[in-house]
């Protein structure tokens, strides 16, 4: 998956992994507002984390 494609970006536009995930679980059933930002601090850590395994590997990241 292209590591742009779970960076965390201002733009209502913007359609992360995390993004397509919620609105997937969503679709299943409501979530809280607490649920969403515990997903949306969820999408931070884990793109943090990936970017920077990816750079150690020497790997294409954000």
């Amino acid at each position: 998956m292209d590591p742009e494609l779970w960076s965390v970006s201002d733009s209502p536009q913007s359609e992360t992994f995390f993004t397509v995930y919620v609105n997937f679980l969503a679709s299943r059933g409501p979530l809280s507002d607490e649920q969403k930002k515990a997903w949306a601090l969820l999408d931070e850590v884990f793109d943090e984390e990936c970017q920077s395994h990816l750079k150690e590997l020497g790997l294409p990241h954000c």
